[in-house]
């Protein structure tokens, strides 16, 4: 496929969301759990985007390296909230 799944971490509820979603995976939350109060919010924050797109991002944490995140600290440059994902990238991470 010629696209990743990017998890974006917009305001402070997203980062609980990826907080919580790491604690789902390591048990310290149960599925059960994140499933009923988390999974729809958490779900509703991942993207599909071009791989060329994606160049230069994390995935969201160590057990899950095939959804990326957009990390809260540089969510401007990568995604606005009107437009979606930045099509133009000018980080160095883009940069050859």
């Amino acid at each position: 496929s010629n696209t990743v799944a990017v998890f974006i971490e917009f305001d402070d509820f997203s980062k609980q969301l990826r907080g919580n979603y790491l604690k789902k995976i390591t048990g310290e939350m149960a599925k059960e759990v994140f499933d009923k109060n988390f999974k729809t919010a958490f779900q509703q924050r991942i993207i599909t985007v071009p791989k060329y797109l994606a160049i230069g991002l994390k995935s969201i944490n160590k057990f899950d390296e095939s959804l990326l995140v957009v990390n809260y600290d540089t969510v401007y440059s990568y995604y606005n909230n009107s437009t979606g994902f930045i099509r133009q990238q000018t980080n160095s991470a883009y940069m050859l």
